[in-house]
C-alpha cells in the first residue's frame, strides 16, 4: 500500500471529491483506510437502559484507497 498513517491525503473520487485529510487508520485485508473527518456518517444509536435517551452519533467508515492521491502544500511534491 502507497500510504502510511499520518500521511495527508486528497480525496479524487465519491462524495467527499477534493477535501483533503490525514490517515488515522489503514485497514490493509480490504485495501481501505479512515480519514479523519472525510465521509461522515449519521449512525442512530438505540438507548442500552430505560433511563438513558438514545442519541445520533457521527463516525467515520473506511472508504477505498484508489479513492485518495497523496497531497502535499508544495506543488512540487504532489504524486
Amino acid at each position: 500500500m502507497h500510504v502510511k498513517v499520518g500521511d495527508t491525503v486528497k480525496v479524487i473520487a465519491g462524495d467527499d471529491k477534493g477535501k483533503v485529510g490525514e490517515i488515522k487508520k489503514i485497514f490493509r485485508h480490504n485495501s481501505t483506510v479512515v480519514v479523519n473527518d472525510i465521509n461522515l456518517k449519521t449512525k442512530h444509536m438505540k438507548s442500552r437502559e430505560q433511563d438513558e435517551p438514545g442519541q445520533i452519533i457521527k463516525v467515520t467508515p473506511p472508504f477505498y484507497v484508489w479513492w485518495e492521491n497523496l497531497w502535499s502544500l508544495h506543488p512540487r511534491w504532489i504524486l
